[in-house]
């Protein structure tokens, strides 16, 4: 990270159950060589701090030196969960989050969405052509967030595209740059 640029913290969603990859804790997952959780370090900490949000393999985490947040409901709620683990430990100003699962964005990408997301006071999103990567999102967190998205996770579906729509977010268009981006989800 350049010490010109102001550090944004970063939130990766890595506590799936992993049904379309066996059962595995998918961020371990091998992708060109590397584990997916690797991969995803390397773009956020270029970024800021990092923080993980998944409730399985606390122990290697710990050896990797990895600072994690168990979901906020326990068992598999679903990336909403970890979100919410995030905007409550974070509890105010710009988080970046992003899928340990989603290949190919950079550093620049997070960084356009942070940029959105600063001048405009609120989340925004990837969206590449004509699909929402609700992940890849830069949110403006403060308790009105933070209590919408616990509305959404306990009463609602658990939907992050809904939670989105609820607080106005802004799609940022990645369609030239998602061509090259995979959703490793599958073994």
């Amino acid at each position: 990270m350049r010490s010109d640029t102001p550090s944004t913290p970063v939130l990766i969603l890595a506590g799936g159950q992993g049904q379309r990859m066996g059962g595995i804790d998918k961020a371990f997952a091998l992708y060109q060589g590397r584990s997916l959780i690797e991969q995803a370090l390397d773009v956020a900490s270029s970024i800021g701090p990092v923080i993980v949000a998944s409730s399985r393999s606390a122990d290697r985490y710990r050896q990797m030196a990895v600072d994690t947040v168990a979901d906020a409901l326990p068992g598999f709620a679903g990336p909403m969960s970890g979100l919410l683990a995030g905007f409550e430990q974070h509890r105010t100003g710009l988080l970046l989050s992003m899928p340990v699962d989603l290949h190919g964005p950079g550093p620049k990408d997070l960084l356009a969405l942070a940029q959105s997301a600063a001048e405009s006071r609120r989340c925004a999103y990837a969206m590449c052509a004509d699909r929402r990567q609700p992940l890849l999102a830069a949110w403006w967190v403060d308790a009105d967030l933070i209590t919408a998205a616990r509305a959404e996770l306990v009463d609602g579906r658990g939907a992050v595209h809904a939670l989105q729509d609820a607080v106005n977010a802004l799609p940022v268009d990645f369609i030239l740059q998602s061509a090259a981006w995979t959703n490793v989800n599958r073994t």
